[in-house]
């Protein structure tokens, strides 16, 4: 699924690592607590509400995820380093 929203998401700094580990951490908050339920109710639904979900996740949510995410060796330092870029408002 990481990898079908990063292709979703075209951004080069939101590859399938950096997704994963979002998703990994149950993000974003919108995210289905069943993933193979919601999976079964339309995959490209489930793609669609999660790479929404990331992008419009607050920048602090994002960064304290990926901080989390290389704390509990989800992803490399390297991962955490490159992810989301800064959204303009």
């Amino acid at each position: 699924m990481s990898h079908r929203v990063a292709k979703e998401l075209a951004d080069a700094s939101l590859q399938a690592d950096v997704v994963y580990a979002f998703v990994r951490q149950n993000l974003p908050p919108n995210l289905k607590s069943d993933l193979l339920e919601a999976i079964d109710t339309g995959l490209e639904a489930l793609i669609d509400e999660t790479a929404q979900g990331i992008v419009f996740m607050e920048r602090d949510l994002q960064a304290a995820a990926l901080k989390n995410a290389t704390n509990k060796n989800l992803i490399p330092v390297t991962t955490s380093e490159r992810g989301p870029r800064s959204r303009s408002a």
